[in-house]
């Protein structure tokens, strides 16, 4: 591949200025997202983004009109969702454990119980660890050629610098943070978006010389990768009744920008917005009239409601924000001319608009040049056939959950009435006004009163009701599809390690169901993205400055080689699969040292951590590891190693036989030491098996043992040990009988 000058100049730095690049320090109020770079000092065009690279519509003043017209028009169409909006309020209410404010009345109570909240956590909780246990679950492969060895290692170093880019992303755009964000959205409301914003910036970044302590400048490039953005689906207008994103006439994205933005904006003088006004004294007068009044707009029913949920005032604060929008809407533009044509092709374009869509001021129109199209990612908790937005689990629980409040209050008020049970009297004999009874419900009653007063009896409904709540509790886990419906016990608002462990084991099906679809519409969809727009926009120097040299050795045209492996939900199918199997085996065997490696493999899979403080290691693995220790002390070190009586010499004995001869052929001068420990093991095993021999006592079939032997004389065990000792002084093997050559 021949060389570019960029990257023949990485090439040629020397290695002092590449530790003065790798050691520059971070800035202090802003994130550092992207790599250090050397460019010379951009003119004030050069801040630009990916898009900037295009024709700027906005420009013309015709297309201008007729794109405000045209958005007015769709925006109204699609503006009312107040039927969606109750259903994101009520799903709200339940999260935060309120009832419906029509359950409320006098004297009583406004309770529920947490279950949809610790619901939600579960499975929201689950999705998250199996997205993030462990980053190699999501990488870039590759379609390999049958017997083409050159051409698939290729594809292969392609394959790893793609990861490596992803990586960089995930990291730079704080993947997991908005992760859990869209999976929050998705579990408690059934549907969540998430953009894909790729905004190229070239910021000055001051910092002090680490060797001289002077105040230097470094030009640095930020957000230079696809990110993964999540959108709140308060934030999102489009037609609800259409669920492919592409088929969508508009769709409106509220994003107020700072007055930075707007001022970066307004240094291309070539929009209308941005020309001077001689009638005003300023851009900050101009665009005064579209600051956000967030608390007042109708626009931000949502959020308002939420904030009334958790109790709080929402309220527009000192710091100002200006209404903006990004848009994505089909307009007829004519890209020769640059014209509008009614009549024409329409194209997807991409708008930036300062104010609301039914007042706005255009900032820019642009096409939109995204492979895949829209850069906006749709992801549903199940599936249904109502349009864009699928049924939440809130809604297939709400009757259950106002069940709950209901009971609630039938039980809070049937406690009252026992505390508070009506007196009855017989005011001829009682005077009540001598008595404080704590309440004034007494009741006059003619006649002999059971001796003038008693106190009502009042049947206790409390058994009754808690059934009832326990039986609606019940049935909201098992629509949901919680681990609690499953296990039986309730895991808390929150897994812990090992509770997620065991939820895994024990949850259905359709949880790694839901949760598959939901890996592939997020992060499955999201690399896919990544790798079309990297091969679309990037050029070798960018991914060289992403990922260093290594990035020299990427091939642009191999666009449609990769494949995406999703393997997050499959690895914790198969590893809950796997504990259900070592379980059922686990139960099928009785002997004690299957059992003790079956533990300490079930325990493996699970994840448990030292798994051998409460698993019993069987003996024959605790002799191999003993064996294996002598090998070492013996050949490594020189330290001789005595046998010892009730070792398992049988398991020793295989082992060292096994160094020995690996210690003879690299001719290691302690392997004598290693003779003499496998002689002397086999003497004692000799032992032993000669004196269990002689046992006696009772089989377990009632048959007798041979007699025992005689215990051996100590003549005869002194004359094993002499022969014992002169064996290991020749190397185990017996004693030479011929007589010794006369010296001389």
């Amino acid at each position: 591949m021949p060389e570019t000058p960029r990257s023949a100049s990485l090439r040629r730095r020397s290695y002092e200025d590449q530790l003065d690049s790798e050691q520059a320090p971070a800035p202090v109020n802003d994130d550092p997202s992207g790599a250090f770079i050397e460019v010379d000092a951009p003119p004030p065009e050069s801040d630009v983004t990916i898009l900037d690279l295009f024709p700027n519509y906005a420009e013309e003043q015709e297309i201008a009109e007729a794109t405000k017209k045209r958005l007015q028009v769709i925006f109204a169409n699609i503006r009312d969702r107040s039927a969606l909006e109750t259903i994101w309020n009520k799903n709200d209410q339940m999260w935060r454990n309120k009832p419906d404010s029509s359950l409320d009345s006098k004297h009583r109570a406004n309770e529920a119980t947490g279950v949809f909240h610790i619901s939600v956590n579960q499975l929201q909780s689950m999705a998250f660890k199996t997205f993030t246990d462990n980053a190699e679950n999501y990488t870039y492969g590759f379609r390999g050629a049958i017997d083409d060895e050159v051409s698939n290692t290729i594809r292969a170093k392609n394959a790893e610098i793609m990861t490596l880019l992803f990586r960089k992303a995930q990291a730079n755009t704080r993947f997991k943070r908005n992760l859990k964000k869209a999976l929050h959205e998705c579990y408690k409301n059934g549907t969540c978006f998430v953009g894909i914003p790729w905004e190229k910036k070239v910021v000055d970044l001051v910092y002090r010389d680490k060797a001289s302590g002077d105040r230097k400048t470094k030009q640095f490039v930020k957000d230079y990768l696809p990110g993964f953005e999540f959108i709140p689906i308060d934030k999102v207008w489009l037609d609800e009744n259409i669920e492919d994103m592409d088929l969508q006439p508009g769709v409106f994205i509220d994003s107020p920008i700072t007055w930075d933005t707007l001022l970066r904006d307004s240094e291309r003088k070539n929009v209308k917005l941005f020309e001077d006004d001689p009638g005003q004294e300023g851009l900050k007068n101009k665009f005064a009239a579209y600051i956000e009044r967030a608390a007042s707009s109708d626009l931000n029913t949502p959020a308002q409601n939420r904030y009334s949920n958790a109790s709080k005032d929402y309220q527009d604060r000192a710091g100002e924000r200006y209404k903006h929008f990004y848009v994505w809407v089909n307009l007829p533009i004519n890209k020769d001319k640059q014209s509008w044509d009614e009549d024409g092709p329409e194209m997807r374009c991409r708008v930036r608009i300062l104010g609301s869509p039914d007042n706005c001021e255009i900032i820019e129109i642009r096409e939109n040049v995204f492979p895949l199209g829209i850069p906006i990612l749709v992801a549903h908790q199940t599936e249904d056939d109502v349009g864009m937005y699928h049924i939440s689990l809130g809604e297939k629980i709400e009757t259950y959950y106002d069940q709950i409040c209901v009971s609630i209050n039938q039980l809070i008020d049937n406690r009252s009435k026992n505390l508070r049970r009506p007196i009855v009297r017989d005011p001829l004999r009682v005077d009540t006004a001598k008595y404080d009874f704590g309440h004034s419900n007494v009741i006059d009653c003619e006649g002999d009163v059971r001796s003038a007063l008693m106190e009502l009896q009042i049947a206790d409904m409390t058994g009754t009701i808690m059934a009832s709540i326990q039986y609606f509790e019940q049935k909201i886990r098992e629509i949901m599809n919680t681990t609690d419906a499953v296990m039986g016990v309730a895991m808390g608002g929150r897994t812990s390690a090992s509770e997620f462990m065991s939820a895994k084991a024990s949850a259905t099906t359709p949880i790694y169901s839901d949760m598959a679809s939901i890996e592939d519409a997020l992060v499955g969809e999201y690399m896919r993205r990544f790798a079309q727009y990297v091969h679309t926009f990037m050029t070798l120097d960018d991914i060289v400055d992403q990922v260093g040299l290594v990035g020299a050795e990427f091939q642009f045209d191999l666009a449609d080689i990769y494949t995406v492996e999703l393997k997050g939900v499959s690895e914790a199918m198969d590893k809950a699969t796997n504990i259900q199997n070592l379980l059922q085996l686990l139960g099928l065997t009785q002997d004690a040292g299957a059992r003790a490696k079956l533990m300490m493999r079930l325990a493996q899979a699970m994840g448990v951590e030292n798994p051998a403080e409460f698993v019993p290691v069987p003996a024959k693995d605790q002799a191999v590891k003993a064996a294996l220790w002598e090998n070492n002390e013996m050949l490594q070190y020189g330290q001789w190693d005595e046998p010892e009586t009730g070792e398992m010499h049988d398991v020793h004995l295989p082992i060292h036989s096994q160094a020995l001869w690996q210690a003879q052929r690299e001719k290691n001068e302690n392997a004598n030491l290693m003779v003499q420990h496998i002689s002397r093991t086999q003497q004692l095993l000799r032992m032993e098996q000669s004196q269990a021999g002689g046992s006696s006592g009772p089989f377990p079939n009632g048959q007798s043992a041979a007699p025992m032997a005689s215990a051996p004389l100590p003549g005869d065990m002194q004359g094993e040990m002499i022969a014992g000792e002169m064996g290991s002084q020749n190397a185990g093997l017996p004693v030479s009988a011929e007589p010794p050559v006369p010296a001389g």
